[in-house]
């Protein structure tokens, strides 16, 4: 794992060192300046050299179809090569800022695998993604390792199928906003000790097997409205700082939440707890709406912590704790 902490520890600091440089870089003559960048595009990039005078790239399908094409190649060449590409990357990034070329660098920060179908094993363990990840409609037709990864911006998985051999996100952190809505999930997924930054989306996302996503920080909304899990679904020990709804989802094998904390409000209306469902030791620091969900199985609502609620959600709390909590 060393070496996971000193790339990402490289990457600080050559962004940092990027900084400290930028106003100097700023006084260069203005022709100096851009071709400088030019060069280290075609270095960086030498495949979007045809692309480098050209408007509206992320409308234009040869520029699209070139970014993918590099992005597999980056990833069939390795770890080091990611790294390699995504420290760089990183301090064009902040040396093309206010340049005429500013736009062409941020499209070339975006790492771009839309509909494509992995047939091996996908190992992005430990990658760093400096800007946007797009990966809507991808399937996975083997293992999924984002393990360890830092995504610095916005991570979209929108409708994205992941195989029967599992997926694993353990341990990562998203920056900005992380996109799972539709995902269909054949094998299990992890997402143990993982850090959501920004908005978390699994809306209406299948789960055929276990859900793993205990001790994990949710800074921001979490949306798992209409979310289906078939097996254990483990949220133990998470911190929810932000709004949870898990508005009409379904879990039809064990719901784990023990020890979770819900610093915000959270509602489970309508949802259908078909196994034993796990909220021992839960604090919920808001508003905690449980109207209309149905526990069709056992459930635990021992030594919860719950903060004063109003109207029908009290209602329902001191029945759910009558019930579950004696």
């Amino acid at each position: 794992m060393l070496w996971l902490i000193s790339a990402r520890l490289l990457f600080v600091l050559r962004t940092r060192e990027c900084h400290q440089k930028g106003p100097k870089a700023l006084t260069q003559h203005p022709n100096n300046r851009h071709s400088a960048l030019e060069r280290r595009i075609r270095l960086v990039c030498p495949w979007a050299e045809p692309f480098l005078y050209r408007i509206s790239l992320e409308r234009d399908p040869a520029f699209l179809a070139a970014r993918r094409a590099a992005a597999v190649a980056r990833l069939n060449a390795g770890a080091a090569r990611w790294r390699e590409w995504a420290t760089a990357i990183a301090e064009l990034s902040v040396e093309g800022s206010s340049s005429l070329l500013e736009v062409m660098i941020a499209a070339l920060t975006v790492t771009d695998f839309i509909e494509v179908t992995f047939k091996k094993a996908a190992d992005f363990a430990g990658f760093l993604f400096p800007g946007e990840l797009h990966i809507e409609r991808a399937r996975f037709e083997q293992e999924a390792y984002f393990n360890a990864c830092t995504f610095f911006g916005s991570a979209n998985f929108h409708d994205a199928v992941f195989a029967k051999r599992g997926a694993w996100f353990e341990n990562s952190e998203f920056d900005r906003d992380a996109v799972f809505a539709h995902t269909q999930w054949k094998g299990a997924a992890e997402f143990r000790s993982t850090a959501f930054e920004g908005v978390l989306n699994f809306a209406d996302a299948v789960f055929e097997k276990d859900l793993w996503i205990a001790d994990a920080v949710f800074r921001r909304l979490a949306d798992f409205s209409r979310a289906s899990f078939a097996e254990a679904a483990g949220f133990s020990s998470s911190i929810f700082l932000g709004r949870v709804t898990f508005t009409d989802a379904c879990f039809e094998g064990s719901a784990g939440f023990t020890d979770t904390i819900f610093g915000s409000s959270v509602s489970f209306e309508r949802a259908i707890f078909e196994s034993k469902a796990w909220f021992n030791r839960c604090r919920f620091d808001d508003a905690a709406c449980f109207n209309l969900a149905e526990f069709r199985g056992d459930a635990d609502f021992h030594d919860v912590d719950l903060a004063p609620q109003t109207g029908a959600d009290a209602s329902r709390l001191s029945e759910l704790q009558r019930r579950f909590g004696s």
